[in-house]
């Protein structure tokens, strides 16, 4: 049976998703702030108008500050939208507001208003507040509130569905992660951590972009070297997830041996099976002749039989599961 990725996003990647760059294709609103600018009337102005937009969006944020962006209009269409920044008392992400005059106010994060339409290219409408200044820092507890140990060194907006906001988190580790989470983002709400490795070699419109595949497989290299197995990692596989959150991955070594690391959703390292041992781990090993592993093993539990008064020549084995007491 081949891995199948616990509670991934995959059957809502076929739907539409609204990117993070969304304003920006929409063009700038006309009186829209220099870049790194915030003027005191703006601010004011921002103060007075911001909270009653929150409200309407549905965000849970206490205006700490806030700034009038400006305001787009469509003499054609005979309608304008206003642009708001805010940022919230208890800290965290912030937001970018849009309320169109006589429609439904919505919010983007400033992961995602800070979020280029191309790359190299500036935001549209990126956050300047102080208090939205890192968003990085931000993401720490939520990262942590998700269920893995991640210092966030890189971040993109992905864009929103109906019912969920979707992040890339690039850690210092080298691991990777998209944060799916409420939308409009709530961090009170449930959280999740996706590995980038479940997403690689998928067919779905969400992918990990802040770095690439092989450097995202070298955190299985700390894993080898937890394990203290004498494995010169030579070759990297990510075999799954399980439904507890755990990961799974394989290391071929230099000497021909080879291992599948479980590692549990915090991040370290909870248990180490050599590839001679691990068939029924998510289909076994890939990566190193488990077969011929198998056989050299069986041998040895021959002799170890017949070294205890057994005839059996042993043709398959596994590991036998105690019981508390």
């Amino acid at each position: 049976m081949r891995p199948t990725a616990f509670g991934l996003v995959v059957a809502m990647l076929a739907t539409m998703l609204v990117p993070a760059t969304a304003m920006a294709q929409r063009g700038k609103p006309a009186a829209a702030a220099a870049p790194g600018t915030v003027s005191e009337a703006s601010r004011k102005q921002g103060m007075a108008e911001a909270p009653a937009v929150v409200t309407a969006a549905g965000i849970p944020c206490q205006v700490a500050d806030a700034r009038f962006i400006g305001k787009q209009e469509d003499k054609k269409a005979k309608t304008a939208t206003s642009y708001y920044e805010v940022a919230c008392a208890t800290g965290g992400i912030g937001y970018v507001l849009q309320q169109p005059t006589g429609g439904q106010a919505t919010a983007f994060t400033c992961v995602e208003a800070n979020t280029p339409a191309e790359v190299g290219k500036p935001a549209a409408l990126p956050c300047l507040l102080a208090g939205n200044a890192d968003p990085k820092a931000a993401l720490v507890p939520l990262m942590a509130k998700a269920g893995v140990q991640c210092v966030p060194t890189n971040i993109r907006g992905i864009g929103q569905s109906k019912t969920n906001t979707y992040m890339e988190v690039a850690c210092q580790s080298g691991a990777g992660y998209i944060l799916v989470a409420s939308s409009p983002f709530d961090a009170s709400k449930d959280l999740q951590a996706q590995n980038c490795l479940n997403f690689d070699d998928g067919d779905g419109n969400i992918k990990c972009a802040l770095t690439d595949k092989a450097t995202r497989l070298r955190i299985v290299d700390s894993f080898a070297a937890a394990a203290k197995n004498s494995c010169t990692v030579k070759d990297r596989r990510f075999v799954g997830a399980a439904k507890d959150g755990s990961n799974y991955f394989e290391a071929a070594c230099e000497d021909g041996k080879g291992y599948i690391y479980k590692v549990a959703s915090n991040g370290s390292l909870a248990t180490t099976y050599e590839c001679a041992k691990a068939q029924g781990i998510l289909g076994g090993c890939e990566l190193t002749n488990a077969r011929e592993a198998a056989t050299e093993q069986a041998a040895l539990y021959t002799r170890l039989a017949k070294g205890a008064g057994s005839t059996c020549d042993v043709e398959r084995y596994a590991p036998f599961p105690s019981g508390a007491g």
